[in-house]
């Protein structure tokens, strides 16, 4: 893939967020890991629309193929419930169906990669939007608990039992 069809891929992708709402932006990319420009989406982290900062980006494996990573900031500082969020890293990528969960000094985040092809820009493009949706989705099961651990309102042990009860 080239830098021309990166910026194709995401203005689709971004003329499709933008039509859902979800406000964009874009970032020069690090040209040393990854191609273009990275698109910046503002997507609700549960049911109640709390919005959180999802990057895209695309690095090259090769010329037929590329890495779409989501970075997904969920918080810009973990908060006093820092320790229980180490103890409930292990078990959240455990439960996690898609990507994982982790730290950046003062950041807790998730990401997901996936490869993509070479294929028409269109059929790349709905296939980050399900993806985009899927991580959204997984996201909602887990931040308000994961919120709650971060600001030390609740415990790793009575987040996990509150998922297994299905009251999360």
């Amino acid at each position: 893939m080239d830098v021309n069809t990166q910026k194709a891929l995401f203005d689709a992708v971004e003329k499709q967020l933008i039509a859902q709402d979800v406000r964009t932006g874009r970032q020069p990319g690090d040209p040393n890991i990854q191609l273009g420009d990275t698109l910046q989406a503002l997507i609700p982290a549960n049911d109640k629309g709390q919005p959180v900062l999802m990057e895209l980006m695309l690095s090259p494996i090769d010329d037929d193929a590329v890495l779409l990573q989501l970075y997904t900031t969920l918080f810009t500082d973990v908060g006093p419930g820092r320790g229980e969020l180490e103890k409930a890293l292990d078990a959240l990528n455990f439960q996690s169906v898609m990507g994982a969960f982790g730290f950046f000094q003062d950041q807790f985040y998730h990401r997901y990669t996936i490869p993509l092809f070479n294929e028409p820009v269109v059929v790349q493009a709905s296939r980050i939007m399900y993806v985009i949706g899927c991580v959204c989705d997984q996201l909602s099961i887990f931040y308000d608990g994961i919120a709650d651990i971060s600001c030390g309102n609740s415990t790793a042990e009575e987040f996990f039992r509150r998922l297994r009860d299905g009251q999360a």
